[in-house]
């Protein structure tokens, strides 16, 4: 089919299948790119399969690229993680080329191939998958900085992740009004309880607080066998008495179980941690985020901000400081909680689409 008839996107990405921060971002995409032209979407998710399966199901999608080839005159590719995904979308692009479609689209989440010091061979196919890109999409400045520098990759746009819910200004300002005279401060830790995403320091700063504070912990425990799930149990059959653990919150019932909580204190140390959602949603919320000062928070905490606070790792007595600061200055809260309002509005599922058609339109990143 010549080039001047074919019209539409080619949408390969994790659309179906287990509910991830991906799936949910791609299924996004996929809306977003629906409403202005005719989309083939390719699902790709299947992180749940065993190797083989796996392995079969990458098979089976690029059959279906090849056979919707002569439809689509542009390419949206959702990167994934592990070594098969990142041989499989070399192999998906390889194709894709062959097809000589005038615009692809990679989409970078994640940041574990700037996590190690030695790159390796996964990481020269990573860099050749860039390579046959057109333009990438990444969450914010230090990928940009990293795709730059690492992968001397330059087409680069960053479009961060957007939170699916959050509070009306009118709502935050009534729970705001409500919270003046009850005092105090609540804050929670909302993540899955590993050390490296920061649940021990967590327990730690908890213990460390004077009374005022309450702190309420959210997660899933890991599966038994998992390293440090005995200690971490542990800890939470004894807790002080200012904290108590709720256990895993999912989808909107977030919106009643964050209802009182004033901070978020998230001191992960992830190794590739990118930007956390949570983040984003909390703010949403008019919570103010506590941080350790880690890329993953460069584009959510600006410097000099009131819209949260970044800490460096482990600096426990400093965080415990500022809680103590937070709980004896109710009008501090306030003004800090509707700055995190305010800078979530960066981050809003309406801006994310507008930047992701732009760019499948154009080829070139909106302009804020």
């Amino acid at each position: 089919m010549a080039d001047g008839v074919r019209q539409g996107i080619l949408l390969v990405a994790p659309l179906e299948g287990a509910v991830t921060g991906q799936a949910e971002i791609s299924r996004a995409v996929a809306r977003a790119l629906a409403r202005t032209d005719k989309v083939f979407p390719i699902n790709t998710n299947f992180e749940s399969l065993g190797t083989v399966r796996k392995v079969r199901a990458q098979i089976g999608a690029m059959a279906r690229i090849i056979g919707k080839s002569g439809r689509y005159d542009r390419v949206y590719l959702s990167f994934k993680r592990g070594w098969i995904s990142v041989l499989f979308d070399y192999i998906f692009l390889l194709v894709i080329r062959a097809m000589r479609p005038r615009l692809v689209v990679g989409h970078l989440h994640g940041n574990e191939m700037f996590c190690n010091e030695k790159p390796g061979r996964i990481h020269r196919i990573f860099a050749r998958n860039l390579k046959m890109c057109d333009q990438v999409i990444c969450l914010n400045s230090y990928q940009k900085d990293q795709l730059a520098t690492v992968f001397q990759m330059k087409n680069c746009n960053v479009v961060p992740n957007f939170s699916s819910f959050g509070l009306p200004q009118s709502e935050l300002e009534t729970r705001l009004s409500e919270r003046q005279p009850r005092g105090g401060l609540n804050v929670m830790y909302f993540s899955n309880l590993m050390v490296e995403k920061g649940i021990m320091d967590f327990l730690d700063v908890a213990a460390m607080t004077e009374d005022g504070i309450q702190f309420s912990v959210f997660g899933k425990p890991l599966k038994e066998g998992a390293p440090d799930a005995i200690t971490i149990r542990e800890r939470l059959d004894d807790l002080p008495a200012n904290t108590r653990y709720f256990g895993p919150v999912y989808g909107d019932d977030r919106l009643s179980a964050w209802a009182p909580i004033d901070v978020i204190l998230f001191p992960s140390t992830y190794a590739t941690e990118a930007q956390p959602l949570v983040i984003i949603e909390a703010m949403s919320m008019g919570i103010i985020p506590v941080v350790y000062d880690r890329p993953y928070a460069s584009d959510l905490i600006p410097p000099q901000s009131d819209a949260g606070v970044r800490v460096q790792d482990r600096a426990l007595n400093d965080i415990v400081a500022l809680l103590h600061r937070l709980r004896d200055d109710p009008e501090l809260v306030t003004r800090m909680r509707r700055a995190a309002w305010t800078g979530a509005q960066n981050f809003s599922r309406d801006r994310f689409k507008r930047s992701i058609a732009t760019l499948m339109q154009t080829g070139e990143e909106e302009q804020h």
